[in-house]
């Protein structure tokens, strides 16, 4: 008789954790749903802010964020030139002075940077 009350028991018991198992699986697939919706929100969010700081020059771009292997995203800030990666040290003219005037328009002052030629500088129509 004690056998066939612990067998009742765990039958109970697997169906209490069977029924649990499938809430749960519920809750889970709606969190993964949520989930997706933020990472989507979020790349929307960063393809518009791009998208806006890139208008602002004529040849330089930015990448702000990088997808990583597992979908997700990795702040970076590259300046990129015609898709190319360059540093404030680099010898491309039209992305470093595409930066340089759209930042001397947005503080509205007129300045020359010294490492730039003066024919570079009469084409831009900075100085």
């Amino acid at each position: 008789m004690a056998k066939f009350d612990h067998v009742r028991r765990q039958q109970t018991r697997i169906m209490e954790l069977e029924q649990q198992e499938s809430k749960l699986a519920r809750e889970y697939e709606h969190l993964q749903y949520e989930l997706y919706l933020m990472e989507d929100f979020m790349r929307a969010k960063v393809n518009l802010l791009q998208s806006r700081i890139d208008s602002k020059f004529q040849y330089a771009r930015f990448r702000l964020f990088e997808e990583q292997i597992n979908g997700g995203l990795r702040e970076v800030c590259d300046t990129l030139y015609n898709g190319v990666p360059y540093d404030a040290d680099s010898t491309t003219p039209p992305g470093s002075m595409s930066v340089w005037t759209s930042l001397t328009r947005s503080a509205s002052i007129t300045a020359c940077p010294l490492r730039f030629s003066w024919t570079m500088l009469r084409q831009s129509r900075i100085c």
